[in-house]
């Protein structure tokens, strides 16, 4: 993998403890352009109640904010809870850990070999975890120029949101769906008149498909800042022909844009707004 100039990283490990040597490859990794994918961990792995990452919280190097950090779904979308009705493997009916530091989750279950012999239902972020992984792979082979921002974002907008509306401690958010991942491409669109009159006020709209709110709007008139947090813009259109550009952003900040040309002339119908 190390002949390509885009590489992810899967991690399906979890620790208890943070360990200096540990923060210092996951900080190093992530400077240097990699995408690390971690899983979350699992109920299963006791670690001390009273301290980080406690009964059920995230464990390291998920934990580490330049992780991805995985939970877990069962085969109905719901949080993965222990279940040993789903996951068969007699040793083990782990539940997936959860907490502020998970940002995707991943389906918890497959099924697979295990040691020394035999095929089992098995549970665990460590399978959560590479689905996510995999899925990165797949965005950055369509989009090799990115950087590991840019495809963590797409990432994170393409998600099937699941819980809580937006980014919440159980799917993060939302669980990662390799279709919409590939194949999302949001377009903005400025909307309103394309000739004015001269020293009147007239109304623009920016219309978009981009996913994740709060929006943030950024208007400029010829390149100069015109307004800013509404996708309305009124203006006064002055003497000379225009341009009108702006820029809109999610809450992880993915940004689109669009450019409208105004003509300013004494025959343009009048404004309606």
């Amino acid at each position: 993998m190390w002949g390509y100039p885009r590489h992810t990283v899967n991690l399906s490990l979890g620790f208890c403890e943070d360990f200096p040597v540990l923060s210092a490859a996951v900080a190093s990794a992530s400077s240097s352009g990699l995408l690390l994918v971690a899983g979350a961990g699992n109920t299963n792995n006791l670690c001390d109640a009273n301290s980080p990452p406690g009964g059920s919280g995230v464990m390291f190097p998920a934990r580490y904010p330049q992780v991805i950090a995985v939970s877990g779904t069962l085969p109905d979308d719901s949080f993965a809870v222990p279940d040993a009705a789903v996951c068969v493997n007699p040793f083990t009916a782990p539940g997936s850990r959860y907490g502020s530091q998970v940002k995707l989750s991943a389906p918890f279950h497959w099924y697979s070999t295990y040691y020394p012999a035999g095929w089992y239902w098995q549970c665990g972020t460590s399978f959560a975890a590479p689905a996510v992984t995999a899925v990165a792979a797949l965005v950055w082979t369509a989009n090799p120029s990115w950087t590991a921002a840019q495809v963590k974002n797409r990432l994170f907008e393409s998600a099937k949101d699941l819980g809580t509306t937006g980014l919440d401690q159980y799917f993060g958010w939302g669980r990662v769906s390799a279709m919409k991942a590939v194949s999302i491409n949001p377009t903005a669109t400025i909307t309103g008149r394309t000739s004015v009159k001269p020293n009147v006020t007239c109304g623009w709209e920016v219309t978009h498909s981009l996913p994740m709110p709060p929006y943030s709007y950024y208007w400029e008139k010829n390149g100069l800042p015109v307004g800013t947090n509404s996708s309305l813009l009124t203006l006064s259109t002055g003497t000379s022909s225009f341009t009108l550009n702006v820029v809109v952003s999610n809450a992880v900040g993915s940004a689109i844009s669009d450019s409208h040309s105004v003509t300013v002339t004494s025959s343009a119908p009048v404004c309606l707004y």
